[in-house]
């Protein structure tokens, strides 16, 4: 398996859409193949398939949400400009809101500093245009909302919790730029208290994306590492927070690059600790050989001709 290839999933989210837009173009129209197989299994799959790793087996939606219903966390993926997904999480978040008691969602969409807008909003204490407004939705994220509004429509339904969990990008920028140690005091109390920049793997698969794509803005290598490191333990740091703090279930949405390694949010957030968790990516038919039968717990296999849609910049 290619690494570099995760650069096509929108892997660098913050920085990416400054410095690495060009990663998140959506590939060309091409023709939709009708199946596909994953890297070391002999089955084919088509779109539609719910495919149970490791072994392969594809099984029904209702036999997914039996097993995600019995999770004390559950991560689903995306490729941030793929409609598809955003059904995918849709649908799933409505079905789990019938196995759990309270559907609490955490969005890598939303920067820890907007938590009190996102309540506010989800209280009713605020508009829609008011609130992506009040937390400048096209600068912190930039993709179309109503790609993500039916996500917080159905946790506003249930009287769920949305959880801002992602680094501000202002800091984010800043480190990739300058580097940690360039941080105010105030601006360090915004990101994770310990930042692991001990993993070879991640790093040596950085490098490669890095090199990958020169950019203009960004010339040192470990700022870079730094500021995507940054990025992770943040969300991870918020996620475990939240376990240790409440007795529920989580939902955590993210993009497909933050889920599809070893050393992605999951990792960073178990280490050890004894949480009953499931990963859940959506993969497009084109880029399912590139997928590994121990990449994440289940994939969803999906097909539409893909229609990009670039964030609004």
């Amino acid at each position: 398996m290619n690494p570099v290839w995760l650069k096509r999933e929108c892997f660098f989210g913050a920085i990416g859409a400054v410095f690495l837009l060009a990663s998140c173009a959506p590939p060309p129209p091409l023709a939709i193949k009708k199946a596909g197989k994953i890297h070391g299994l002999e089955q084919s799959y088509k779109p539609g398939d719910i495919v149970q790793l490791p072994e392969g087996k594809v099984i029904s939606f209702t036999k997914l949400i039996d097993l995600l219903g019995q999770k004390e966390l559950v991560f689903i993926g995306e490729v941030h400009t793929d409609s598809d997904h955003h059904l995918i999480q849709t649908q799933i978040l409505q079905a789990l809101a019938t196995k759990w008691p309270r559907l609490d969602v955490a969005m890598e969409f939303l920067p820890v500093h907007v938590q009190e807008q996102v309540d506010r909003f989800m209280w009713g204490k605020s508009s829609e245009e008011e609130f992506l407004s009040k937390i400048n939705w096209n600068e912190i994220w930039g993709y179309p909302f109503h790609l993500y509004r039916p996500l917080f429509l159905v946790v506003k339904r249930e009287r769920g919790k949305i959880l801002a969990i992602n680094a501000p990008p202002k800091i984010v920028k800043k480190v990739a730029r300058k580097g940690l140690s360039s941080l105010r005091r105030h601006e360090r109390g915004l990101i994770a208290t310990e930042i692991d920049l001990s993993h070879p793997m991640h790093r040596q698969y950085l490098r490669e994306v890095f090199d990958s794509h020169p950019q203009e803005e960004i010339k040192n290598f470990e700022y870079f590492y730094q500021a995507q490191c940054v990025w992770e333990d943040t969300m991870a740091e918020k996620i475990a927070h939240w376990l240790m703090e409440r007795n529920g279930n989580l939902v955590v949405l993210t993009g497909n690059g933050h889920l599809l390694n070893p050393y992605g949010i999951p990792a960073r957030v178990i280490k050890g600790k004894k949480v009953k968790s499931a990963v859940v990516v959506p993969i497009h038919i084109r880029s399912l050989g590139r997928v590994k039968p121990d990449s994440a717990d289940f994939i969803w296999v999906t097909g539409s001709r893909f229609m990009g849609i670039h964030p609004k910049r």
